[in-house]
Order: structure tokens, then C-alpha cells, then sequence
């Protein structure tokens, strides 16, 4: 994943969290000053039509 012309990378966590199952895209970037780490979740039933647009939600950060 590129974001703002730098690499990022993305994975996909689950987890329960007081009982709820929990999906997050972590997205990490690292400029050469700043670390940035984006968390986009949803509850595990609504990932799968979820998963695209919490993608581009991530992919769409901005550095300025």
C-alpha cells in the first residue's frame, strides 16, 4: 500500500473486546520524522462488506 507517495502497510486483526468480535485494518506509515498508525474497525459480521471502504478510509490519509 502507497499512501502520500510513501510505503505503508496493512493487516487485518480479530479480536474479542468485552465480548464483541472486533476486525481492524491497521495501516502503519513512517515518514522521517512522524510514525503514524490508522485503526479502521468494524464488527466481525459487517467485514466482509466493510472490508473495501475501510480500506479506502486508511488509504486516504493525509500528510501535510
Amino acid at each position: 500500500v502507497v499512501i502520500n507517495k510513501k510505503p505503508a502497510r496493512q493487516q487485518v486483526v480479530a479480536l474479542t473486546v468485552q465480548g464483541e468480535k472486533i476486525v481492524y485494518i491497521l495501516t502503519t506509515l513512517e515518514t522521517d520524522t512522524h510514525f503514524y498508525a490508522l485503526y479502521a474497525w468494524t464488527v466481525e459480521s459487517l467485514y466482509p462488506q466493510n472490508q473495501d471502504t475501510l480500506r479506502k478510509v486508511s488509504e486516504t490519509f493525509s500528510i501535510y
